[in-house]
């Protein structure tokens, strides 16, 4: 049993703040492809074939608080959608111990891994303690938690990180565990792809290893265990979760994975840059802008306008005024397709 805390005052922020080195995603080695993917686009089968997901069974109604024996995890409501985060599966639980599911591997996690998990929980819990990841099949109080609206891996003791996420935030987070260093080590990632340290501990009671279950391993994510009654959450959605069994990636393997899924759901497609040809001197249309290019081709070069198309999350929008460089956009006018 935990022992509650002195509720702190919350500081909203997108990213946790790490106490150590920011690791920013460039020229960075390639991360290894997950051998476990769910990226909930209308599905819950992993893409990669490494497992199988089980959702939780219906609340009943009207729910009746079960014993702390007697389990109680549940979903009320269940389904997919799609937001400026990316695609989504959505759960609401009557339950104080929460819903969600469970993954089962195909064979074991081991306690060399690396898990990355993108989510938002709806509402602040009324609980101190929101249970993120079970490790140990419902049956341990230990796990990965918010408390206070800070991530904790507790194990007996806490160990968190500094900054408190609000409810509504989306969470995107990677989780290493090193057997032959123990160290279990969690990484916040933000929108735009860098990537900071949480917090990291030597986790020397593999705590933070999976549970066996049939051939592989069991992980159950976003409901509370039977040693506690009232640590679930209201509801949420998760984007994906992706896991790599055996493989603790480097911080320079953490921050190339962030770098290739960056712009993908969070960010949109790719800017598109256009062009077209002038006299030169002459003004250009209205919406882009004046600009030289040297020609890849046989011809040298010549004067052209510009203009950039770009994503913003959830329309195309056009800026001449920037040219190549897209990463802050300020002066946009909508893109009616000219």
């Amino acid at each position: 049993m935990k022992l509650r805390h002195t509720w702190r005052p919350v500081t909203t922020a997108l990213i946790l703040i790490a106490a150590s080195t920011i690791f920013v995603p460039q020229a960075a080695a390639a991360a290894p492809s997950p051998n476990i993917k769910y990226e909930f686009n209308g599905t819950t089968a992993d893409s990669a074939g490494g497992s199988s997901l089980t959702v939780l069974g219906a609340c009943p109604v009207p729910f009746i608080d079960p014993s702390p024996a007697a389990g109680g995890q549940c979903n009320s409501t269940t389904s997919y959608g799609s937001d400026a985060a990316g695609d989504y599966w959505r759960w609401t639980s009557a339950s104080p111990r929460g819903g969600g599911f469970t993954i089962t591997t195909n064979s074991p996690l081991t306690n060399t891994y690396t898990m990355a998990l993108k989510f938002v929980f709806d509402s602040e819990p009324v609980r101190t303690y929101s249970k993120i990841i079970d490790y140990a099949g419902k049956i341990s109080d230990n796990g990965f938690y918010f408390d206070n609206w800070v991530i904790n891996f507790y194990d007996g003791g806490d160990h968190l990180g500094t900054t408190a996420y609000s409810a509504g935030t989306v969470i995107d987070l990677v989780i290493t565990r090193d057997q032959t260093t123990q160290l279990f080590t969690v990484y916040a990632k933000s929108s735009g792809g860098s990537l900071e340290q949480v917090f990291q501990y030597t986790d020397t009671s593999n705590t933070a290893v999976p549970v066996s279950s049939g051939s592989g391993s069991l992980i159950g994510f976003f409901f509370d265990d039977d040693d506690t009654d009232d640590e679930g959450n209201d509801g949420g959605r998760v984007y994906s979760v992706d896991m790599w069994s055996g493989v603790a990636l480097t911080s320079t393997e953490v921050a190339a994975y962030v770098s290739s899924t960056a712009g993908q759901s969070d960010e949109g497609p790719p800017p598109w840059l256009q062009s077209y040809g002038r006299i030169a001197g002459s003004v250009c249309k209205p919406g882009w802008h004046a600009s030289w290019a040297e020609w890849a081709t046989s011809i040298t070069g010549g004067w052209v306008c510009n203009r950039t198309i770009f994503w913003n999350g959830s329309s195309w929008v056009q800026n001449p005024n920037v040219g190549w460089g897209i990463a802050n956009p300020s002066d946009t006018s909508s893109w009616d397709g000219s």
